[in-house]
């Protein structure tokens, strides 16, 4: 007489009960089931989710699962996108190796790598993870998002981390004018210079160099390594693009007041930018007189002057002065003889 194979009910209720045994055991038990009949394929892919969700994920019992077909990309892709999470670097790759197309992988990297968490993933083990996602044709917003998030780790995470994931993003579509150019501004602002050197030759265009340009004085660092950033970004061109020293943000303050507030006796960053054409007689507002209600237009020499305490070296003083700097100003001559008569 032949023997009756077990219903697909009782092999799910088998696959089901078995997650409590040890782990030899349950490899075993496992391996018998499939052996014993053909399990419902959702029972099968549901296993996969909980092999892969476990602490420590036995790869064997991975092995077998994928083996019999289980996919990672079922429920939403939902196994494959806790796997970046939980499993070694090689494993992930076999996950893979199943039915994940371009959108999958589009999927899973945009839920993977995204800024909220970029400390977990800004790694060794996150870089191979990526490279095999990006490399099974991940694209799309997320690898520009993902581009961000990796340059706002760059003060806190190993630099040869930092530039292989630059260099692997760059290589699949992330692009230096991303999102009005934030990558540039993040690069200026934290004042690495190979990075900032690095994305210069990714052609950003004048937008992004404009906006980019002034971050370089938030960086913490030394006159010469400011004015080594401020080389870069004054001797890039690429066709038509090029930093654009006329325009003026409403919300900041000019690029020169900015250099000056932050190195008020650099002769040397001040002569490189009226050497590139920020213009030496260049109007700012500026509360002058207590009296008179709200800033007042005034040039760059005046308010050279007017600053407290003589921060503003001599040297700055004169340099301006022989770039033709002039004190007039837009208020009553008397005001401004009196100002600085004081």
């Amino acid at each position: 007489m032949k023997e009756k194979k077990p219903s697909s009910y009782t092999l799910v209720r088998g696959l089901d009960a078995c997650w409590d045994l040890s782990r030899d055991t349950r490899y075993i038990v496992v391996d018998w089931l499939f052996r014993a009949g053909k399990l419902v394929p959702s029972a099968v892919h549901a296993a996969l989710h909980r092999a892969v969700n476990e602490p420590d994920p036995e790869e064997r019992l991975i092995r077998l699962l994928l083996s019999h077909r289980a996919s990672p990309v079922t429920n939403g892709c939902q196994t494959l996108i806790d796997a970046t999470a939980t499993l070694s670097a090689p494993m992930f790759n076999e996950l893979l190796e199943s039915r994940v197309t371009s959108d999958d992988a589009s999927l899973v990297f945009a839920k993977a790598f995204n800024r909220s968490n970029s400390t977990s993933w800004v790694s060794e083990r996150g870089l191979n993870i990526a490279t095999s996602m990006l490399e099974r044709g991940a694209k799309g917003e997320a690898v520009g998002s993902a581009f961000v998030a990796v340059l706002k780790q760059d003060t806190t995470t190993p630099r040869s981390i930092t530039a292989d994931f630059v260099d692997l993003l760059l290589r699949h579509g992330a692009d230096v004018n991303h999102n009005s150019g934030e990558p540039l501004q993040i690069a200026a602002a934290c004042g690495n210079a190979e990075l900032l050197a690095r994305l210069l030759r990714e052609a950003p265009n004048s937008d992004t160099l404009t906006s980019a340009f002034p971050k370089i004085f938030d960086a913490p660092l030394t006159e010469e390594k400011i004015h080594e950033l401020l080389t870069l970004f004054i001797e890039y061109r690429n066709g038509e693009s090029q930093l654009n020293i006329f325009f003026e943000n409403p919300g900041s303050d000019p690029v020169i007041i900015r250099a000056l507030s932050r190195f008020p006796r650099s002769t040397k960053i001040l002569g490189a930018l009226l050497d590139v054409g920020f213009y030496h007689e260049q109007m700012v507002m500026y509360k002058v007189l207590d009296e008179v209600e709200g800033p007042e237009s005034v040039t760059l020499l005046m308010w050279a002057l007017l600053q407290p305490q003589k921060k503003i070296s001599t040297g700055i003083i004169n340099l301006l002065i022989e770039r033709g700097g002039k004190c007039a100003t837009c208020w009553p001559s008397q005001i401004c003889n009196s100002q600085l008569d004081s």
